[in-house]
């Protein structure tokens, strides 16, 4: 996939997750940032979900951003 310099006109950061305990024993789930980097977010599909009271919404996206290392599925772009 080529994409153009001039079409990376989103700033995203890549965070990875860490899990610790809190104070009462729970798990607890933190996000930490890695990198901010420029991308081209491209919007795939889109649909809203209705769950009883509550609306949930899902976007898919594709994104590019040029090679950097540390990049994994298990972070998320935000």
């Amino acid at each position: 996939m080529s994409i153009e310099p001039g079409e990376m006109q989103s700033r995203l950061v890549f965070q990875t997750s860490s899990s610790t305990i809190d104070d009462v024993g729970q798990p607890l789930k933190t996000w930490s940032d890695v990198f901010e980097c420029w991308a081209a977010v491209r919007p795939l599909s889109a649909k809203e979900l209705y769950y009883g009271q509550s609306t949930r919404s899902e976007t898919t996206h594709r994104i590019a951003i040029r090679w950097r290392p540390g990049v994994s599925p298990k972070g998320r772009f935000v």
